[in-house]
């Protein structure tokens, strides 16, 4: 058995169930919840988060790529770094290549935006 497996990048044909199991997660669901409605009340959950998993499937109803996922979290970031971040700088990329394989590591202890934005560095290096 792989142990790295729990840490390697998904392949294009396990996408479809990830985002279901995403999608499924009550806790990914009460984030969405609090970014979108942060002054609704908690107790409306139970009415509300059938709703939100509705709108994401909607939403991620064409993706069934790796590079399909990228794109549509992409839109996503780019509305975020036009009206939240001040500076978005990034070096390097240069020294990269698109045939090989890499290890990033993070110095912050933000777990979730610091490889969403060396991702987004990476899809728009790459893929456009």
């Amino acid at each position: 058995m792989d142990k790295f497996a729990d840490i390697r990048p998904f392949n294009d044909d396990e996408i479809i169930d990830v985002i279901a199991s995403i999608i499924a997660d009550d806790e990914f669901i009460a984030a969405v919840r609090a970014l979108k409605c942060p002054k609704v009340p908690a107790f409306l959950n139970p009415l509300l988060f059938p709703l939100f998993r509705l709108a994401i499937k909607r939403q991620v109803r064409d993706v069934k790529t790796v590079a399909d996922f990228q794109s549509r979290i992409s839109g996503y970031l780019d509305h975020m770094i036009n009206t939240r971040v001040d500076k978005l700088s990034v070096s390097g990329l240069d020294k990269l290549s698109a045939n090989e394989s890499y290890l990033f590591v993070s110095n912050h202890r933000d777990i979730t935006l610091d490889p969403a934005f060396v991702n987004y560095a990476l899809f728009h290096k790459f893929n456009k």
